[in-house]
């Protein structure tokens, strides 16, 4: 009976009442910080180059907008509006490789919180501490490049973390207006309330139309701004394109699909950084599945869902900016590994 009441499965072993909580999460936002201000320091005064996208597209893109012309129509980018807003502010501070560092290691900090918060709320208050600074220790090896992930990310975990259909479906859609890939996280958060509501159809119903609305109005935005023109196309380039991408992308030796053992191979060699929280989230994975402990509210499940949901991105490219998506929920079920080992340790008494 003993064995039952240490059970991580239960609520009263997830303290929710942590002493100096402020002060950690101050501390998460810290380290994100200081994690990019480092690379910030790097790419200004040791002259780290700039990934093929910022200096390529990225900059020329916000330059000819600041010069006159309108997104999409002036310069060609597949990255969607909530970004582009992102990009062109930066450039228009004469800073812009300072203000995207910033910014990002402000939503590495705040994702962490997140996270942990996320955790919290499912009952694992204890796991989403640990796994909040797991997350931004491998940050630090995967966030130093600009890219609009980090930003996502904070958008992807809120969506989670909201009991309100209307909130959450307007958060994954702010997520999907960053980075197109976080609406794969879609069936995830619809796991984790759908069957919980009291109405699950209209819970559904209020969910997909937030986030539908919040698409018409981020593109209506540059319709009013700039013209419509720049709004459709806009739209053709981040969306009704995107089957393009990963078409194109997906025919190639560098995808999963066209060269498989190749694949894991380049995989293999990109992720020998990542590889303690990859054998982690295995086994924290295996833990949920095999004793159905941490699956409170199907906790366990819909960390498993959201960390496959995300790693689907390197099956059609092997770029390491992908990684960014994943590592919150790798860093969960790392987390939970450590959690059942510290638990289950031969020298517990």
């Amino acid at each position: 009976m003993s064995e039952q009441i240490e059970n991580p499965l239960d609520k009263r072993n997830n303290p929710t009442d942590l002493k100096n909580r402020t002060v950690l999460q101050v501390s998460m936002i810290a380290v994100g910080l200081f994690q990019m201000g480092i690379s910030a320091f790097d790419t200004l005064y040791f002259d780290r180059e700039l990934a093929a996208d910022v200096s390529g597209v990225w900059i020329p893109f916000a330059n000819k907008v600041l010069a006159g012309g309108a997104p999409y129509l002036a310069h060609w980018d597949n990255k969607p509006p909530l970004f582009q807003f992102v990009n062109i502010l930066a450039a228009a501070t004469d800073h812009y490789v300072l203000f995207f560092y910033i910014t990002m290691g402000l939503a590495n900090g705040i994702a962490a919180v997140l996270l942990w918060r996320v955790c919290r709320q499912f009952g694992y208050d204890r796991i989403g501490l640990v796994a909040g600074f797991i997350f931004l220790a491998f940050m630090a090896i995967s966030s130093f490049r600009i890219n609009p992930r980090q930003y996502a990310n904070v958008l992807m975990l809120l969506a989670l973390l909201t009991t309100s259909s209307l909130r959450s479906g307007a958060y994954i859609a702010g997520a999907g207006l960053f980075s197109q890939f976080s609406a794969l996280l879609i069936p995830a958060i619809i796991l984790s309330r759908y069957p919980e509501v009291d109405n699950p159809k209209q819970w559904l119903i209020s969910f997909l139309t937030s986030g539908l609305l919040t698409v018409i109005a981020t593109f209506g935005v540059v319709a009013v701004i700039w013209n419509v023109e720049a709004a459709v196309t806009g739209f053709k380039y981040s969306f009704l394109s995107s089957g393009e991408y990963v078409a194109h992308y997906g025919t190639q030796d560098i995808s999963m699909y066209a060269d498989p053992f190749g694949w894991i191979y380049r995989e293999y060699l990109m992720f020998q950084d990542w590889m303690v929280l990859l054998f982690g989230s295995v086994i924290g994975s295996a833990i949920i599945i095999f004793t159905q402990l941490y699956n409170q509210s199907r906790f366990g499940i819909v960390m498993i869902l959201s960390a496959l949901l995300m790693l689907f991105q390197t099956t059609i490219r092997t770029a390491p900016v992908y990684s960014v998506a994943w590592v919150p929920f790798f860093a969960v079920l790392t987390a939970i590994a450590a959690d059942y080992g510290l638990r289950n340790r031969p020298d517990k008494t």
